[in-house]
């Protein structure tokens, strides 16, 4: 919808919605404002609260955090069909349908897989635009680009952080897959389902 009549002509706004209010502290305010050649000649807290952003700025960051609560919201999903259905059957499975609760385990699996990749996207984006918003120079006078944040050492901690978190959870997932069919099949797919979750 269009900014309220008060604000300067040709600034148009958009309300964001209330899940994204908790990126207050990297710049995003409870309003959005596309273009605003002149200062509003009026107070307006929706136009003036936090810092107003891009488009760039919003998608970017609405992307990669709108794919972490989706991924979350399918952990969790995965987890209450699971808790519907039961745990398995006690004993190795001896019947390829006795092997769905192992593979809604390895859904939960994936979900959280995708969860730490947005979140390092996230994380990523979150870098890259304080970069150019703050003028941050790198060895040439330059804001980091977006290729020498994500591959080129010119992250935060943040970054590595969020890196390693994915590279440790690849790491561990073969092991981990592995031992949670092999445990269905030969010994037990109750207990198997249950320690992988």
């Amino acid at each position: 919808r269009l900014a309220p009549r008060s604000a300067s002509p040709g600034a148009v706004g958009y309300p964001l919605p209330g899940w994204i209010s908790g990126y207050r502290d990297i710049g995003i305010s409870g309003y959005l404002v596309c273009s605003c050649p002149r200062a509003p000649t009026t107070h307006d807290p929706r136009l003036t609260t936090g810092t107003q952003i891009s488009p760039l700025r919003f998608a970017m960051l609405a992307l990669a955090s709108s794919g972490v609560l989706l991924s979350a919201a399918g952990m969790v999903a995965v987890l209450y069909a699971q808790m519907k259905r039961g745990w398995g059957s006690a004993g190795p499975a001896s019947d390829p349908k006795q092997l769905l609760p192992v593979a809604l385990t390895s859904c939960g699996w994936a979900a959280l897989y995708y969860a730490f990749l947005f979140s390092q996207s996230a994380a990523t984006f979150y870098t890259f635009l304080e970069g150019r918003k703050k003028k941050k120079s790198g060895d040439d006078g330059k804001a980091p680009s977006f290729g020498e944040v994500k591959y080129g050492g010119k992250g935060t901690k943040l970054n590595l952080s969020m890196n390693r978190t994915v590279g440790n959870f690849i790491e561990q997932s073969i092991v981990f897959l592995a031992a949670l069919w092999m445990h269905a099949i030969f010994v037990d797919v109750q207990t198997a389902v249950k320690v992988g979750w």
